[in-house]
């Protein structure tokens, strides 16, 4: 029980983190007018500058970062570092917005979901053992990721390491997953699986 009503703690303070603001801090880089725009990095396969990334989730055996050479031999659609430079400005941009119209929304599905794990616990206990240790450990890797993201926020696209850039581009490619639905369904089916048994009873 102690184990679970840590874990309920810990669910009940995720609202903290989703109250936390970015702090814009927007560093301009300037683009050297007669040199295209290249990444620190140097493709491990050409040997030349990084200059193009790939966005394109349907073409998983392309490298997601190009030089020339890789363009020319996989003609798929590439998009320029100042493209990508651009968006990733405007996702952080949207990051609180998005932040903010979503918080209460997230705390009242939580609130549902601690609930119904309240109401269940005595019927699955070893189950929503592992369900609150689950949903816990994902909790601490959306913080973490959260505490990542803030720590990339505040660099240009051409200041960070090969596997930043990797991330960037996860980050840019991927639609959001919505971990809290996912985790209501779980209930949800649980729950209806304990009232059919109540039923055969």
């Amino acid at each position: 029980m102690r184990k679970q009503d840590s874990c309920l703690s810990k669910l009940y303070n995720f609202k903290l983190y989703n109250n936390l603001t970015i702090s814009q801090i927007v560093v301009t880089k300037e683009f050297e007018q007669h040199k295209t725009p290249c990444l620190n990095q140097i493709c491990s396969k050409h040997n030349k500058e990084i200059i193009m990334l790939n966005l394109n989730l349907n073409e998983p055996e392309f490298s997601r970062l190009a030089c020339v050479e890789c363009i020319e031999d996989c003609p798929i659609q590439y998009i320029s570092l100042k493209e990508a430079n651009k968006r990733w400005n405007e996702f952080k941009g949207q990051q609180t917005d998005l932040i903010s119209k979503h918080n209460f929304k997230r705390e009242k599905t939580f609130n549902v979901a601690i609930k119904e794990i309240k109401q269940l616990r005595d019927y699955y206990n070893d189950q929503l053992s592992e369900i609150l240790t689950s949903i816990n450990e994902q909790l601490i890797q959306n913080t973490q990721n959260f505490k990542d993201f803030i720590n990339l926020e505040n660099k240009q696209i051409f200041e960070l390491e090969e596997k930043q850039v990797e991330k960037i581009v996860d980050l840019l490619s991927q639609k959001d997953k919505n971990l809290i639905y996912i985790i209501t369904r779980f209930i949800i089916i649980r729950k209806k699986r304990f009232t059919n048994q109540q039923k055969k009873f």
